[in-house]
């Protein structure tokens, strides 16, 4: 005889999918927007949560793009700006590409983009690069060409030797996805029934309490299997 077994509505989340792994929806007239984080420091954010929450605002340096936008990807705002966007819950942060210039003798170079911003397509991206120049509208650019294989490789050839690589690459930005706005929204189910935007702070208090929650339902859970196999051990053990 075994206890019963029923089926459970409180998963587990040992590991903050929320701020790791992000997420972008709308759901009831309710939209969502959370930048994806790199999971070291989702992770280190959990148990020192408490140090947020104690605070109103947090120290801008201690929310760094806790956005996981690797720094090779820069924010182009301040690290108040994102420390005032993770403080209230609502913001947005502009990323742009990672690129450098490569000479090629006499004078002449290209401009190579090394990484492209979160969530962009690199295929759709060369496409409209290849139209803008087809329609005359990046009279700076001479042509575009791809050469890609297991980094991105995007190589950007100016008209004239004369042209300025920062001049270029600003009218790149201004008119193509090389740089990109991401929403920050954290519209969050809280306790699983009501929508709220959270904080930082917030948010991790509250993947904190879950996780209390939990090992303390899966502690009884055990502690009563326990006593029942106690109770059946001792119904079917002969008297000594």
């Amino acid at each position: 005889m075994t206890a019963p077994r029923t089926s459970r509505w409180c998963c587990r989340g040992a590991f903050p999918n929320l701020l790791a792994n992000g997420s972008q929806g709308i759901a009831g007239g309710d939209g969502d927007g959370d930048p994806a984080a790199q999971r070291r420091r989702a992770l280190r954010r959990g148990p020192s949560s408490h140090r947020y929450a104690e605070r109103e605002k947090p120290h801008a340096a201690e929310i760094r793009v806790g956005s996981g936008f690797s720094d090779r990807r820069r924010d182009r705002r301040s690290a108040e700006a994102i420390a005032e966007a993770y403080t209230t819950g609502r913001g947005s942060f502009r990323v742009r590409a990672r690129w450098h210039k490569e000479d090629t003798g006499r004078g002449t170079y290209l401009i190579v983009i090394t990484e492209v911003p979160w969530l962009v397509q690199k295929g759709r991206l060369v496409e409209r690069l290849a139209e803008l120049i087809n329609e005359k509208k990046l009279p700076l650019v001479a042509d575009v060409r791809d050469e890609s294989a297991e980094d991105i490789r995007l190589v950007i050839e100016p008209r004239a030797r004369t042209v300025d690589a920062e001049l270029l690459m600003e009218s790149l930005f201004k008119l193509t996805e090389l740089e990109s706005r991401i929403p920050l929204n954290m519209n969050v189910l809280v306790k699983g029934r009501i929508p709220r935007v959270l904080g930082l702070a917030e948010a991790l208090t509250e993947w904190l309490t879950h996780r209390r929650e939990v090992l303390l339902r899966r502690s009884n859970f055990r502690l009563k299997q326990i006593e029942h196999r106690l109770e059946c051990s001792a119904a079917i053990s002969p008297p000594i």
